[in-house]
């Protein structure tokens, strides 16, 4: 299998995985599980519009307990859909796992060829606890997005002589990943 033929093996996980995971915002304007969804998408919410972060009950701000990247990622999402309705981030979640779904591949690419990358990505793109999680604003797809990606880009870091400051990065990102989902 060739470079194009990995590539269309890409596009099967990607075409797939997408199928299986597509939820439309009114399926999830819930917001559930509670309390973690609304928390997220609220704080998100505030924070694109450069209010506290915080999410706010009865005029009383109270700060969120989980992790502050999902909700900074949300923020960056309302900045550009303000009107966007409840349960609209789990467009973010789904460009996510897309995400991982792509990252997964890649890793498998440069670990074991084509074959391996196709392998990899399928398997990512029907994991039955993946698709759930895929379908709830939630931030374990994304955090699983963010370490396929450093995990891709480690496996690219290896074959370098000189990877000092790609290696200084890579931490920087495992530090910015912990702030998805510790």
């Amino acid at each position: 299998m060739g470079f194009v033929g990995a590539l269309a093996g890409l596009g099967t996980a990607l075409a797939l995985g997408g199928w299986v995971r597509w939820t439309p915002p009114s399926a999830v304007q819930d917001l559930r599980p509670s309390p973690d969804a609304l928390e997220y998408e609220e704080v998100g919410r505030h924070v694109a519009r450069g209010e506290r972060f915080a999410i706010v009950i009865g005029g009383r701000a109270y700060g969120p307990a989980h992790a502050p990247g999902f909700p900074v990622l949300l923020a960056a999402y309302f900045r550009f859909f303000p009107d966007a309705g409840p349960g609209s981030s789990i467009r973010v979640v789904f460009a996510c796992a897309l995400a991982a779904i792509a990252g997964t591949w890649c890793m498998g690419w440069l670990a074991g060829g084509p074959w391996c990358g196709a392998l990899a990505g399928l398997l990512i793109a029907l994991a039955p606890l993946h698709v759930r999680w895929s379908r709830a604003v939630m931030s374990d797809v994304p955090s699983s997005a963010a370490i396929a990606w450093i995990g891709a880009w480690s496996l690219m870091a290896l074959g370098r002589r000189r990877a000092g400051a790609t290696w200084l990065l890579l931490g920087a990102c495992v530090g910015l990943a912990v702030a998805l989902l510790p």
